[in-house]
């Protein structure tokens, strides 16, 4: 009944959207989706809650309250669109390395742009900038240990050693010694005579040669 009433009731206003979303585990994207959508309604929401005389109804006045649900909301944000773009049956083990090491790098540069009180890169933080209730610094150590963990977590589960190194032959096959593939490390069968084939081909060698000097080539 309340899910109806509310509906109505953003209908009535004209909102953009007239319901809210809810956490579904099998979803695995929609907790961040839930947080955006509170967002954007946070004055719908107010409104109903004051009308069923909820205690929770004046913390979506708060600026500061806001703030707190802006950033989760910015950060989830951002790990749903890393998640996706990883996903999908073309995306290859270089691919995903270099979207997870270009991550782990926005997550520092993040960090230092909090520290000098700049929120540019969080859309819904950013808003925050000109209010005169709330400021940055309201938040500021919250967000800088919230991204140092995120970081460190990341270069827990993934050491850039893992993402990049073991693999750069496939990006760059001229400038790696056959004895310094390691097969046994390797989900490749014949690693290594895969390798001699790609270095003594003629066509590839050739094409290679023809972007280095600028040339049309079928790799660009």
């Amino acid at each position: 009944m309340n899910s109806r009433l509310f509906s109505q009731m953003c209908s009535d206003m004209g909102s953009e959207y007239e319901h809210l979303l809810y956490h579904s585990s099998v979803r695995w994207l929609s907790r961040g989706k839930v947080l955006q959508r509170v967002f954007e309604m946070h004055a719908e929401v107010e409104i109903f809650l004051n009308e069923k005389k909820h205690a929770l109804a004046s913390r979506l006045a708060e600026p500061r309250w806001l703030l707190k649900l802006a950033y989760p909301t910015d950060i989830l944000t951002v790990l749903n669109l890393l998640n996706i773009s990883t996903q999908g049956t073309e995306k290859t083990h270089l691919y995903v390395s270099e979207k997870l090491k270009a991550f782990k790098a926005k997550l520092r540069s993040w960090k230092g742009k909090i520290e000098r009180g700049k929120t540019a890169s969080f859309p819904l933080s950013n808003l925050f900038q000109e209010d005169e209730d709330v400021t940055l610094l309201d938040e500021q150590s919250v967000i800088v240990e919230h991204l140092e963990k995120l970081s460190e977590e990341f270069d827990r589960y993934i050491p850039d050693e893992e993402l990049h190194e073991k693999y750069k032959w496939g990006r760059r096959p001229f400038d790696v010694h056959v004895k310094d593939l390691s097969e046994e490390e390797s989900s490749i069968p014949n690693l290594q005579e895969e390798l001699i084939e790609v270095q003594h081909d003629e066509t590839v060698t050739s094409s290679v040669l023809d972007y280095c000097e600028g040339e049309t080539s079928p790799w660009r």
